[in-house]
């Protein structure tokens, strides 16, 4: 399984709309399945998931939150969601509230 740390941050529903509508055009892989968010540590298959989990929660002790404006924004086309598609990588909701810090999450079956 891959896994991967996103942010998802505070934005207003008129900004949420205008996001949408844009991923909606230029993400359509992943626009439905994950909110608008900032990506913080790109999907690793290599790592279990509790020792990945343990890690984050080490790293990310003591930080607080950030406030602050986007006052530009390109698309790019990045390889890494074109690689993820073709080697058949889903995303996936957790249906569960709990654990907050875990509710989409890449699936890469292991076909060996």
């Amino acid at each position: 399984m891959a896994l991967l740390v996103l942010a998802y941050p505070e934005i207003s529903p008129s900004d949420y709309q205008w996001i949408q509508a844009f991923r909606k055009t230029h993400d359509q892989l992943f626009f439905e399945v994950v909110e608008p968010h900032f990506t913080l540590v790109f999907p690793v298959t290599n790592w279990a998931s509790e020792s990945f989990i343990a890690e984050i929660k080490k790293q990310a002790q003591g930080i607080r939150p950030l406030k602050f404006c986007i006052r530009c924004a390109t698309v790019n086309k990045d390889s890494f969601s074109e690689y993820m598609r073709k080697i058949g990588m889903k995303i996936a909701r957790n249906p569960l509230p709990d654990p907050p810090w875990l509710q989409v999450v890449g699936i890469l079956e292991n076909s060996g």
